[in-house]
C-alpha cells in the first residue's frame, strides 16, 4: 500500500509564491531586452563660450549653446534643446545699479552668438532661452535677493531694492523667456 502525499494549503501557497517571486524578477530581465537602447551617454563638455561647444553633424558645422559652463549638446544624437535659429527675437533689456544704466555689451563675450547685446538690445536666437540665461552671458545673476554683476553682489539689505520689470509690471519671474519687443528692467537702488 503506498500512501500518496497531499499537498495542504500551506505549501500550495509558498509554492505560488515562490513561483511569483521567480517570474517578477526574471520577466523584466527579458522585457529589457527586446526594447532597444536609443541612449547614448556622453561625457559633459565644459564651455566659456557657444564657439567651445560647436559640433560637425554629418558634415555639417551645429551652433550648440554653453550654459552653465556646459555645452547643451554633447554629441550629434543628442537632443537639442537650444537649436540656433536665425530668426531672432529681439527685446530691451536696461539693467539700473544705483541709478546708473549698466552697459551689457562690455560685459559680453564675442564668442557667444546664441545672444547678442547691441547697447540695451538684445537678440536671441534660440527660442527658449530665458532671462538667467541672457544674464548668464554678461557675467550677472538675479533673484529676489540680489543682483550679482561680476561676481559682486548687490543684496536688498539696509535698505536697498531690488525690482525686476517686464513690459512696466514688476515680475518674479526670473526664468521668463523674453518675447520680441519685450521692455525688461532689472533696478537695483
Amino acid at each position: 500500500m503506498s500512501k500518496s502525499k497531499k499537498m495542504d494549503g500551506k505549501q500550495i501557497g509558498m509554492l505560488i509564491f515562490l513561483i511569483l517571486v521567480v517570474v517578477g524578477f526574471t520577466a523584466p530581465i527579458f522585457i529589457n531586452n527586446l526594447e532597444p537602447t536609443t541612449t547614448i551617454s556622453a561625457e559633459p563638455r565644459p564651455c566659456i563660450t557657444d564657439t567651445d561647444c560647436s559640433l560637425i553633424c554629418t558634415d555639417e558645422p551645429v551652433a550648440i549653446l554653453c550654459s552653465n559652463n556646459l555645452c547643451a549638446q554633447n554629441t550629434c544624437n543628442e537632443r537639442n534643446y537650444y537649436p540656433y535659429n536665425q530668426t531672432f527675437t529681439s527685446f530691451t533689456l536696461n539693467i539700473k545699479l544705483n541709478n546708473t544704466l549698466i552697459n551689457p555689451i562690455l560685459l559680453a563675450n564675442k564668442q557667444d552668438f546664441f545672444i547678442i547685446f547691441e547697447k540695451n538690445q538684445v537678440k536671441t536666437f534660440s527660442p527658449l532661452i530665458n532671462l538667467a540665461q541672457i544674464l548668464e552671458k554678461i557675467n550677472t545673476k538675479l533673484d529676489s535677493q540680489c543682483l550679482t554683476i561680476n561676481n559682486t553682489a548687490h543684496c536688498i539689505i539696509n535698505n536697498h531694492k531690488l525690482q525686476l520689470n517686464i513690459n512696466n509690471k514688476q515680475s518674479y519671474q526670473f526664468d521668463y523667456i523674453p518675447q520680441n519687443n519685450d521692455q525688461i528692467e532689472i533696478i537695483y537702488t
